[in-house]
């Protein structure tokens, strides 16, 4: 007979309640995460600060700010006064998706936390599920993709220790904005194994694929006027089948049977 076993209270509490230091290459701030909370005493690097710092408390339950002493309320409406409205395409708008990033190449992909409850949650919402898979340089770049003014962030990785004569990152996400906070461009599709994509001087998006070793193919798209959704404008695919030992390929356009030369 099977024993049922018991876990104290006192150990579910311990595992939502202990916080785990995470320390950030940024001057010296440390982030002291649990479950349920997270306190970060923040001591980053700043060359406009008298003290050569910019210091502060920041308190975060299940997410969520509930103090945070770097800026005063009144002090950054003040700074608002001041300033102009911001173009269209302001870059501050991926900020937020940035330093999830940021923190992860510092805490180098949370690889202490790889066997605890806080693994996953440690990397944010926006960090994409193939990036994270190991440890490599993460890059990013601020581009005019359909020429309307403003800018899309895309997100990029390549492997540590490679050499090429050409820089050519692995693309695995793409942003745009809709005026008031960032968008994912392809929010249902997950860019880095099997799916991938590349852009074009004319504005098109490729975003080629592949099922398996018998299905492959390549989707073009390009953002439409809300700048932040795609439209595929084509379609080409590519499946491959035994006919005896003889591979015989299909090739698709749009639905439509094509030949190979077409």
């Amino acid at each position: 007979m099977k024993r049922k076993v018991w876990i104290p209270m006192t150990v579910i509490a311990a595992m939502l309640l202990i916080p785990v230091p995470l320390r950030y290459k940024d001057g010296g701030s440390v982030c002291f995460k649990a479950v349920l909370y997270d306190v970060t005493r923040f001591h980053q690097l700043d060359l406009d600060s008298q003290t050569g710092y910019d210091d502060g408390w920041r308190i975060r339950i299940l997410g969520i700010p509930v103090y945070d002493d770097r800026e005063e309320p009144d002090t950054k409406e003040a700074d608002m006064a001041e300033h102009e409205a911001p173009p269209r395409g302001q870059p501050a708008a991926y900020d937020p998706i940035l330093e999830e990033y940021s923190q992860m190449v510092q805490n180098d992909f949370y690889v202490d936390l790889r066997d605890s409850d806080l693994y996953e949650s440690s990397f944010g919402e926006h960090i994409s599920m193939e990036i994270r898979t190991h440890e490599q340089d993460i890059y990013y770049a601020l581009y005019d993709i359909d020429g309307n003014g403003t800018q899309e962030l895309l997100i990029a990785g390549g492997e540590y220790g490679t050499v090429s004569p050409v820089f050519t990152p692995w693309n695995y996400d793409l942003y745009g904005w809709n005026g008031t906070h960032a968008v994912r461009i392809f929010p249902e599709m997950e860019f880095g194994y099997r799916t991938n994509f590349s852009l074009y001087e004319n504005g098109v998006i490729e975003v080629f694929y592949s099922s398996s070793a018998e299905e492959s193919g390549t989707d073009l798209y390009k953002i439409s006027d809300d700048g932040v959704n795609a439209m595929r404008i084509d379609s080409f695919t590519s499946t491959a089948r035994l006919e005896g030992e003889t591979p015989v390929f299909t090739y698709m356009q749009n639905g439509t049977e094509i030949s190979e030369e077409e």
